[in-house]
């Protein structure tokens, strides 16, 4: 096998951290906006947030914030069974913001049903989730399934048209002397380099 036998334009590129698992997921319902369990594990229990939404709906941003912060939203607070008093580890957190679940529903177009979106994650951004509402449905699913990591670096050809080119300019040709104590017939060449110096005080 020789290089002839790679062609670059069927490679991606890898890049380091672009993507990290998650398993969160967000659900919007007619009235109410619901977060998965595992959305609060991955962000670090958060008790409060804060939530961005793109002008036409199809992007989410939910990220960790302190009380005390300007629009800061109440997120993650442990539930009991009233039952057994047990905390219970797989409840959902809920926004119950009906302006902004009929908000996203009537951007989106969504008409009956409950619509779900799973997160995207970045190592740069740790415990912070996006979701990306234009790939939401409202089928029944038990689990979200994450996609393939390859599917998501860049083609090669991507990179390619970021990059201008450069000219490189030729090596200026070196200087040769012909040594003129040079004994008998035979010449030494020298190669002339010039040295700048200066003089002390």
């Amino acid at each position: 096998m020789d290089f002839g036998n790679f062609d670059l334009r069927d490679f991606r590129v890898v890049v380091s951290g672009i993507r990290a698992v998650t398993n969160a997921e967000v659900r919007i319902c007619p009235t109410k906006i619901d977060f998965n369990a595992i959305a609060a594990v991955e962000m670090g229990y958060p008790a409060f947030v804060r939530i961005y939404i793109s002008s036409d709906a199809s992007k989410m941003i939910v990220i960790p914030c302190n009380k005390g912060e300007k629009h800061a939203i109440p997120f993650y607070m442990e539930q009991l069974s009233k039952k057994t008093g047990a905390v219970l580890k797989n409840a959902p957190i809920h926004i119950r913001d009906v302006g902004l679940a009929r908000g996203i529903r009537q951007k989106m177009k969504w008409t009956t049903g409950t619509y779900r979106c799973s997160a995207l994650r970045f190592d740069e951004k740790p415990d912070t989730l996006f979701f990306d509402l234009s790939t939401a449905d409202n089928s029944k699913r038990k689990r979200s399934k994450v996609g393939n990591v390859l599917d998501s670096y860049p083609p090669i050809d991507v990179l390619m048209e970021d990059m201008q080119p450069i000219a490189l300019l030729p090596a200026p040709e070196p200087i040769i002397l012909t040594d003129p104590l040079a004994v008998g017939k035979s010449k030494i060449n020298k190669e002339v380099i010039e040295v700048a110096y200066c003089e002390r005080d």
